[in-house]
């Protein structure tokens, strides 16, 4: 597709919906780099983000996104792949109608600000009744069946593949360490500024006394050196001298902790 091509589609299919964007992460494609695309976008004031190959942190997303999409039609299209396009906007419809589980809503709702209609179950006294194989009511039957199967689909892959990032990222994390008022605990100095000539020589400072234990990640420590506070100390009864850090559990520390 050409740049002027890219363009009109652009405007058509988004750019009258939602503005223009701030950003567009593209690949490298020629109708992306030309001229055109490059001097319409300085005109519009948008900023062009250029992946790079092996970098999936451009555009990992949208890419992972695609593979997802292509998934789900695969199991709509016809014999001869060459459909695809008319099942694109029923895809869409049901990855916008799950709600996200990152925002709380589906994005339908974010954007629109209410849910959308829930699929209709094909299996009623509406779909019952027989017609011919080739009259309209047939081909409205098997129209809207392809829509439930695209939806149906959509959504059970979405909760197999959260259910697949949850198990993935529960991997490597433990339960954080109970602390209690009264503790003996390292302060992990690499984080602080110091105004001492070498700060290497701060790090693990000493061992401090936990004063109040915010929540499982977090505590008060009395009385800080100086050296290791950063901006404001005050806390809300006005005391300075203590401030607010994160205790390593680094293995390195270990025994981290002595009552």
């Amino acid at each position: 597709m050409e740049a002027e091509a890219c363009a009109e589609r652009f405007l058509w299919c988004f750019a009258r919906y939602h503005w223009w964007p701030d950003a567009i992460t593209s690949d490298r494609g020629s109708n992306w780099v030309g001229r055109f695309w490059r001097h319409m976008c300085k005109l519009l004031g948008i900023d062009q983000q250029l992946s790079t190959a092996y970098h999936p942190q451009t555009d990992g997303g949208p890419e992972r996104m695609n593979q997802e999409v292509q998934a789900y039609l695969r199991a709509v299209i016809n014999q001869n792949q060459n459909d695809w396009d008319k099942w694109v906007p029923a895809a869409q419809m049901a990855l916008n109608g799950r709600v996200n589980t990152s925002i709380g809503m589906s994005p339908f709702f974010a954007i629109h600000g209410y849910e959308p209609k829930s699929p209709v179950p094909l299996v009623t006294e509406a779909y019952a009744e027989e017609y011919p194989q080739h009259s309209p009511e047939t081909r409205a039957k098997k129209f809207v069946t392809k829509l439930q199967q695209i939806t149906d689909l959509c959504q059970a892959s979405m909760a197999t593949a959260t259910q697949q990032q949850e198990r993935f990222a529960n991997r490597r994390r433990n339960a954080a360490e109970r602390f209690e008022v009264g503790d003996k605990v390292w302060l992990d100095l690499r984080n602080y500024a110091s105004e001492r000539p070498k700060k290497k020589f701060d790090w693990l400072h000493a061992k401090y006394t936990i004063s109040k234990v915010l929540d499982p990640y977090t505590v008060e420590l009395a009385d800080l050196p100086r050296a290791a506070i950063i901006g404001s100390t005050s806390t809300n009864s006005g005391e300075r001298g203590r401030t607010q850090c994160l205790v390593s559990n680094a293995q390195t520390l270990n025994p981290h902790l002595s009552k």
